[in-house]
């Protein structure tokens, strides 16, 4: 009994310690929970802090780069961006030339390509263009007819008249029946008068209504300082121009292909005829002059044109080519004559020999 008893109070015992390490691994287990809840939201407190400073520094920086949008920089901390590159196509500075290099008393030298002038030597003083008028005469006539295959007679009166004015002629007859195409030439490479009457009297119906044409298109190319009073530049104190309004005109003729073909053409023969059954040889005497004379620059002179009266002296208009680029020149009023020592012909030659 007593042995039945003992077993019992060590059962217990036995019972009771085990509970009382249940009891402290539950409350260890509780213990390390809590530990590891307060780790965790220790933990997340921290992060939301750096966030929160993150947002804050960036916040700051979009704050001073606004300030400093708005905020004048001194000059002198601009950083000035490189300027790009001048494309090929941008006027390229040209030298200028001098007015005494040139024995006329007046001169007009421009680069076609940007219209830069090289030369102006009293440019827009009072001219007698004498047949450079035909230049005008030529261009009107071109823009007018397009078929230049087209007859036109010339007529016994207008030979007759001319030839009474002492006018330069191609040498076409009363009654002998031209192209449009043999007119245009004989104005140009023989300065010849009775091809640009025939030429004004098939566009206009006279020479007087054509000479209208003339001065409105004049205007129409703002040549505010020329009034034409004929087709053929026989002298007359009403036919007058500037070199510079002659180098407008000629630089517009220059873009029509029909006027460039003429003007840079050193022969011609005109149409087969019963006057003349072989035609008549047109050569360009004053383009064989300028192409004589070498540039020594290597460039070429493409055309010319020249004129001459008394009151007028000697003129020319030349076109060259130096390089990648042309030019033209318009020069008067120099003191030669046919006769002399042609002063437009070495002017032309001197001036583009300056061109770099």
């Amino acid at each position: 009994m007593e042995q039945a008893s003992i077993n019992t109070n060590r059962r217990h015992q036995m019972e009771a310690r085990r509970a009382a390490r249940r009891k402290k691994k539950k409350r260890q287990t509780i213990f390390l929970c809590l530990l590891l809840l307060i780790i965790i939201l220790l933990m997340i407190l921290m992060v939301f802090k750096m966030l929160d400073s993150n947002n804050i520094h960036e916040i700051d920086q979009i704050k001073t780069v606004k300030e400093a949008a708005y905020t004048e920089v001194p000059p002198e901390n601009i950083v000035k961006e490189e300027e790009p590159p001048v494309p090929s196509s941008a006027p390229i500075p040209v030298s200028v030339i001098p007015g005494e290099s040139i024995h006329s008393a007046s001169g007009y030298l421009v680069r076609l390509r940007d219209q830069a002038v090289v030369m102006n030597k009293a440019g827009t003083e009072k001219i007698y263009p004498a047949p450079l008028t035909k230049i005008m005469t030529i261009i009107v006539a071109i823009e007018n007819l397009s078929n230049l295959d087209e007859n036109v007679m010339i007529s016994d009166e207008i030979i007759n008249t001319l030839y009474t004015q002492g006018a330069a002629m191609t040498g076409f007859v009363g009654g002998e029946n031209l192209t449009v195409r043999d007119l245009l030439y004989g104005s140009m490479i023989s300065s010849g008068a009775e091809s640009c009457v025939g030429l004004a009297q098939r566009v206009s119906g006279s020479e007087d209504e054509f000479v209208n044409q003339m001065n409105q298109k004049a205007d129409g190319l703002g040549m505010n300082n020329t009034h034409f009073v004929s087709c053929t530049g026989l002298p007359g104190d009403d036919n007058y121009s500037t070199c510079k309004d002659m180098a407008v005109l000629f630089e517009y003729c220059l873009r029509n292909d029909v006027f460039r073909e003429i003007f840079t053409s050193d022969t011609y023969t005109t149409s087969v005829t019963p006057p003349h059954p072989n035609g008549i040889v047109l050569k360009n005497s004053v383009l064989s002059e300028l192409t004589e004379n070498n540039l020594t620059n290597g460039g070429v002179i493409e055309g010319g044109k020249e004129s001459f009266t008394n009151s007028s002296g000697q003129c020319l208009a030349s076109l060259s080519k130096i390089g990648e680029d042309e030019y033209i020149l318009v020069t008067a009023k120099s003191d030669g004559n046919p006769k002399s020592e042609q002063y437009h012909i070495s002017d032309a030659v001197s001036a583009y020999n300056l061109i770099n």
